[in-house]
């Protein structure tokens, strides 16, 4: 028996929406471009619209060699993407690429994290304690004095 791509594609999409909506607010993505050479835009549009679509804050910059290391070191090829998240670098993607390497880190972001193999069982369970009743004892000696 198989399942029906509809709902499966579905369920995916429902997932990748719920995620959006947790972690878009921690992204941010800039549009690296070389300061030697004019802007073209409609490079830049696909992404552009899609982080204005799904509340993703999206900048333009400049190519920056000299103040900025990651600029140096993670940068192969201009225009490029740079996205951040909460303000800490995360990875560079290029418009070959498209929306795809943005998708990756909400996704990533919104995984749960594994278990630790340590469990802990420091659990108390409640315990329950009837107190005495005191209560006459008749016996059959007859001996009623107690």
């Amino acid at each position: 028996m198989s399942i029906n791509p509809i709902f499966t594609e579905s369920y995916a999409q429902s997932i990748q929406r719920s995620a959006f909506v947790k972690h878009a607010h921690k992204l941010v993505v800039h549009a690296v471009y070389d300061w030697n050479k004019p802007i073209k835009e409609e490079v830049f549009d696909i992404v552009k619209q899609f982080c204005h679509e799904n509340h993703i804050a999206f900048g333009f910059r400049e190519f920056l060699p000299e103040p900025l290391e990651e600029d140096r070191e993670e940068i192969e090829k201009l225009p490029a993407f740079q996205i951040y998240v909460n303000g800490e670098y995360e990875r560079t993607s290029y418009p070959s690429s498209g929306v795809n390497p943005i998708i990756e880190v909400i996704m990533k972001l919104d995984a749960k994290p594994k278990k630790s193999a340590a469990w802990s069982f420091n659990l108390r369970f409640p315990t329950f304690s009837l107190g005495r009743k005191k209560s006459r004892v008749v016996t059959s000696s007859g001996d009623n004095n107690l």
